[in-house]
């Protein structure tokens, strides 16, 4: 039988050192201790000779939404994620430049070499990374079957079809002219940009935790869906 989860572990203190990081607050505070303590061993925290205090801390900080996607880097299986979240991080920057951009023929070229990154990178999502998790999704979550990962990661497929607006875009784009005030383009841009972090941020929200603290044997399973590109990339 596989094991679900990482062996490897992070120091609690490298955790609690993070003080002010967000912390979750819809945590029930008599959580027993061993509920405490089996999360954190998913999460690959060291629980040991450690009170329930400085436990239940940890774990405020560790089970916030954003924890594993803002702090990937701290975990030792930190290089599963790091060109994921580093193509992320790009298409946000290239993204911010695309809404700042005031020359319509340029604005409008990039859109285009842009619009198409993403588009690829969605087929790699859907067709690869999504699957996997949604295959063994009942083995990356406690206590839903992985039902909610599966709901999560369909609801992520469909908006790889509508988030992107891109034919209102280039619809705008055919109607305008540099010489317009406010140009409708711009409005939309500003929308897609919008819309495109909304959805990274909720891909990263959804797969970098469970990512992270899958087993080796899981992540081995994992890289067997990936093309022979990806595999390089990813």
């Amino acid at each position: 039988l596989e094991k679900m989860f990482s062996p490897k572990n992070i120091k609690i203190n490298d955790v609690l050192r993070l003080a002010n990081a967000p912390k979750n607050t819809d945590l029930d505070e008599s959580m027993d201790i061993t509920v405490i303590q089996k999360i954190l061993e998913m999460n690959c925290i060291e629980v040991q000779s450690v009170d329930r205090e400085k436990l239940f801390e940890a774990l405020s900080i560790v089970s916030h939404v954003d924890f594993w996607r803002k702090n990937a880097n701290m975990h030792p299986n930190f290089n599963r994620v790091k060109n994921w979240l580093w193509v992320h991080t790009k298409y946000r920057q290239y993204c911010a430049k695309l809404t700042s951009n005031n020359d319509h023929g340029k604005a409008l070229n990039d859109f285009n070499k842009f619009s198409k990154k993403i588009k690829d990178h969605s087929v790699f999502e859907d067709t690869q990374l999504f699957k996997f998790f949604k295959d063994h999704a009942d083995k990356l979550n406690n206590g839903d079957q992985g039902e909610n990962m599966a709901t999560a990661l369909d609801k992520l497929a469909q908006q790889h079809e509508t988030m992107t607006l891109e034919e209102d875009v280039r619809e705008a784009f055919k109607k305008a002219s540099d010489q317009e005030e406010d140009p409708t383009w711009k409005k939309l841009l500003q929308t897609y940009e919008d819309d495109l972090t909304t959805h990274l941020d909720t891909e990263e929200r959804t797969l970098v935790g469970p990512w992270l603290n899958m087993s080796d044997d899981l992540n081995r399973i994992y890289r067997s869906y990936l093309s022979w590109k990806y595999s390089i990339m990813y």
